[in-house]
């Protein structure tokens, strides 16, 4: 039994990576990895404290893993890498967000780039690149120049709390820079990763996005690409209202 539990860790290990991303899936994954434990207890091939092991072994290396990562990033982007001006690596991680002359990347950092050092730093943040010059997808790697803020916004009684919004999405710390040179492009993912099939999704995504600005224009632009490729970012405001006050909002 000790491989079947060393299995049943690693892919708990595995489910726990990518818990904040697909947090409902995982969750389901987790309850149906039951049945084939309940029917190989039927068919008598390990008892059930052996198979409630196993699933225990699961869930634990999903928790550790999430504790894992959660414990690691925060504070460390601002307190390795400092929170001044200096250059930033890292790897988009979610599909960009386009909108009238700016795209938001979410980057996971890897270094802070110092006039004579560099520093490794783990941590995700939001970054608001106005008058992009090129088209950037997931996985590509990327470095920019700027500085980097602790999350913070004003909550007013039963309003937006844009920290918190931003604290339970994963995201550690935002920034912004301006013009076509901002972010430099350093590279596209392997072919072969994971990182590398959403590039091509995005890919797909770009020659939609590309066709539609062609043909359509305004309101039924906007509408148009947040239907069907999930860009919210060119809906215009009074027709986002109109959504909202007609409770489909949820279908953008």
């Amino acid at each position: 039994m000790f491989f079947l539990n060393t299995v049943a860790l690693s892919l708990g290990l595995a489910l726990g990576a990518g818990l904040r991303f697909f947090p409902a899936v995982i969750a389901i994954l987790c309850v149906l990895s039951l049945v084939p434990l309940l029917w190989c207890e039927r068919r008598q091939y390990f008892t059930v404290s052996q198979g409630t092991g196993l699933w225990i072994a699961l869930l634990a290396g999903l928790v550790y893993w999430s504790l894992f990562q959660w414990s690691g990033e925060g504070a460390d982007i601002l307190t390795k890498g400092g929170s001044g001006q200096r250059a930033w690596e890292g790897q988009i991680v979610e599909a960009v967000q386009h909108a009238s002359h700016r795209d938001r990347l979410v980057i996971a950092l890897d270094s802070a780039v110092g006039p004579q050092e560099r520093v490794t730093v783990h941590g995700r943040i939001r970054l608001t690149w106005r008058d992009p010059g090129r088209s950037l997808h997931q996985g590509d790697r990327i470095r920019f120049v700027g500085a980097l803020y602790e999350p913070s916004g004003t909550v007013n009684p039963g309003g937006f709390d844009y920290a918190g919004f931003l604290e339970q999405h994963g995201i550690d710390a935002t920034g912004a820079v301006g013009g076509a040179d901002a972010v430099e492009f350093l590279g596209p993912p392997s072919t072969v990763s994971w990182w590398g099939l959403w590039h091509r999704v995005d890919e797909w995504r770009e020659g939609i996005r590309s066709a539609a600005e062609h043909s359509l224009h305004g309101a039924a632009l906007g509408v148009f690409l947040g239907l069907v490729i999930g860009d919210e970012g060119s809906i215009p405001d009074e027709i986002r209202q109109v959504f909202m006050a007609t409770g489909t909002v949820h279908i953008l």
